[in-house]
């Protein structure tokens, strides 16, 4: 089954109002955002698109990773947003910049330099340690953005191959967890970003491992980010709105745990079926 996006669109109408606010993850981490968005902004209309099927991004081939996100993006364009939400730090650092030039003028809400900015701001001695997939953490784009704002910052990448997969699958996750956050206890750090969006939904076992941390959430500073300047945009505020949730597999983890995550919602689940031979 494949979706018709063109026709998606239509059912939205030509009120620039009523047009759906995408978010775009390969799981878990988006669900908690659109979570997050749709309980204070009721009224909007969502798309979440979750590529179930490719997860994990972290691990993936950047070239591959790169023209699969490319074509995501040339599909959600045609539902024509109000904004379009990359929910997820890999695609930001892998691809974040060519995305920027695809979507036109889309409003669109990357998550690495508001997080860096806000870690910079947040750290005292300017020493923190950026919890990432591989993909995120060889891109070097947190470094790069931070040394934009504080040239004496000290950033401690620590790549964790297996940690959002873990949180996705519940598979042995707090052991997993907590072998791969270790190599923080070697460093002098005053603050740890969690640099994917999957982490977020983990925060209190890394808070109980280095209670005297800053820990600063990438999805909590791209939501909180996104709301403020949505009061500035053409934003719904008497309809009740929808939530489709568009995904690329879906079996029984998938329908688990979206009704986990928007149980106090409405909606629906799609299917995109995507064929790919790269």
């Amino acid at each position: 089954m494949n979706i018709n996006y063109e026709e998606l669109q239509m059912s939205y109408g030509t009120n620039a109002k009523n047009a759906p606010i995408v978010i775009m993850d390969s799981g878990l981490g988006g669900l908690n955002i659109l979570a997050m968005l749709r309980k204070e902004k009721p009224s909007e209309n969502f798309v979440l698109f979750m590529d179930h099927g490719f997860l994990p991004y972290g691990n993936k081939d950047v070239k591959i990773l790169s023209r699969r996100v490319i074509n995501i993006v040339a599909k959600l364009k045609k539902i024509k947003p109000k904004a379009i939400i990359v929910g997820c730090n890999t695609i930001d650092s892998v691809v974040g910049d060519k995305i920027q030039g695809q979507v036109g003028n889309i409003p669109f809400f990357r998550i690495i330099e508001i997080t860096a900015r806000e870690a910079v701001n947040q750290s005292t001695t300017k020493s923190i340690a950026l919890l990432a997939t591989p993909n995120t953490v060889e891109s070097q784009k947190y470094m790069i953005d931070m040394l934009g704002y504080s040239p004496n910052t000290h950033l401690y990448g620590i790549e964790c191959p297996d940690m959002a997969v873990a949180i996705e699958t519940g598979n042995d996750m707090k052991n997993v967890v907590k072998e791969e956050i270790t190599p923080i206890g070697t460093i002098a750090v005053d603050t740890i970003i969690l640099g994917c969006t999957h982490y977020s939904l983990v925060k209190p076992i890394i808070k109980k491992e280095y209670p005297n941390a800053q820990i600063v959430d990438s999805s909590e500073v791209l939501v909180n980010r996104f709301l403020k300047k949505l009061e500035k945009m053409d934003y719904n505020s008497a309809n009740k709105g929808t939530v489709k949730v568009i995904t690329t597999l879906i079996d029984e983890k998938l329908e688990e745990n979206v009704e986990k995550f928007l149980k106090d919602f409405d909606y629906e689940i799609v299917l995109d079926e995507m064929k790919w031979e790269f």
